[in-house]
């Protein structure tokens, strides 16, 4: 499992049929800190 921080949406320039109502995401992949475990870190 990934664990990721959603940090933003995209608008694309060009149509393409394939990807109609779906929404794309800019994610920020999130890690366990080493000295302190119950802490999230930004990747």
């Amino acid at each position: 499992m990934f664990l990721a921080r959603v940090e933003g949406a995209v608008v694309a320039t060009k149509k393409d049929d394939h990807l109609n109502g779906r929404k794309l995401l800019i994610l920020r992949p999130q890690f366990i800190d080493d000295q302190a475990p119950d802490k999230l870190k930004s990747g």
